[in-house]
Parts: C-alpha cells; sequence; structure tokens
C-alpha cells in the first residue's frame, strides 16, 4: 500500500506535463469552461468577481478556453507547456 501512495504522489511530485497532454488538457478545460458558461452559478460569480476589487486576485479570470490558452500549433504547445512547468516548480 506505501509503494502505491508513494506511486501516487509521484504525480503531483514530478507531473509528466508531455506536449502532447498538454494539448489534451486544454480541450478539456475548454470543455469545461464551455459548459460552465450556461450556469447560474458561474453567472453568479462572474457578477462577484465584477463587483470586487479589481486589483484582487478574486476579480482576475479564473477559468480557461481555447483563446486564454492557444494551442493551434506545436510552438504554443511548448510554450504553454513550459509556462505550466515554471509554475509547479515556484508552487
Amino acid at each position: 500500500a506505501e509503494e502505491a501512495v508513494d506511486i501516487f504522489a509521484q504525480f503531483f511530485v514530478d507531473p509528466l506535463m508531455t506536449e502532447s497532454g498538454t494539448g489534451r488538457e486544454v480541450q478539456a478545460v475548454n470543455s469545461e469552461n464551455s459548459k460552465n458558461m450556461a450556469t447560474d452559478a458561474r453567472r453568479r460569480l462572474q457578477i462577484l468577481k465584477a463587483l470586487a476589487d479589481q486589483d484582487h486576485h478574486f476579480s482576475k479570470f479564473s477559468t480557461g478556453n481555447k483563446e486564454t490558452l492557444p494551442t493551434t500549433n506545436d510552438e504554443e504547445t511548448r510554450r504553454l507547456r513550459e509556462a505550466l512547468l515554471a509554475f509547479h516548480k515556484r508552487h
């Protein structure tokens, strides 16, 4: 059981974040964003964000789509992957 926990922990400690995986994740994020756009809960959240202090991180965009996470070509996918890896290393 301990070995299984160690293997599972490696997903967080040292994720692969392959270029192909990055592209698939962008598609998943885009699908989730599209699904959520029409929900009342998302609309309420956007109203709260609009009313919040614009200098606070809460007021910023909190989800992504194909426009905010572009991966239409190999170079964009590579840059996005590098940004994700840098973010993971910092946090």
